[in-house]
């Protein structure tokens, strides 16, 4: 992964996750244009790969490792619209699920934690 901006966010992770291509060609060709990272991040990311693959009862732990790494980076990010996308888009969706949250935080590293912790206590749910 290059320099990152908020504009190259869907080409970073395209790069870093490359499973995740499939799913987003799919919901791309489904509605006909291009996505915005809260988007791509949220619906494709996160519902598309993260969430089915916490909820599995034998989850692709390198794939999670992975993706989980990936957002460690983006969480550790000086931009705050980056931060945000994760904080936001992908932590926020997880948390809806304690579950979900319980499993993704064996993944998350402290940049990640630190956000999924803001956005819990944001919605009284820590």
């Amino acid at each position: 992964m290059n320099t990152l901006s908020y504009d190259s966010l869907t080409r970073s992770l395209l790069d870093a996750i490359p499973e995740i291509r499939d799913v987003y060609q799919q919901k791309a060709k489904f509605s006909g244009e291009e996505f915005g990272p809260h988007v791509v991040y949220g619906d494709v990311l996160t519902e598309g790969l993260v969430l089915p693959l916490l909820s599995s009862s034998r989850p692709n732990e390198t794939l999670l490792r992975k993706v989980f790494k990936f957002l460690e980076c983006l969480a550790g990010d000086d931009n705050p619209m980056i931060r945000d996308v994760v904080r936001v888009t992908v932590l926020e969706r997880i948390g809806d699920n304690p579950e979900s949250l319980s499993r993704a935080k064996e993944y998350m590293g402290a940049a990640t934690r630190a956000l999924s912790n803001d956005i819990e206590k944001f919605w009284g749910r820590l």
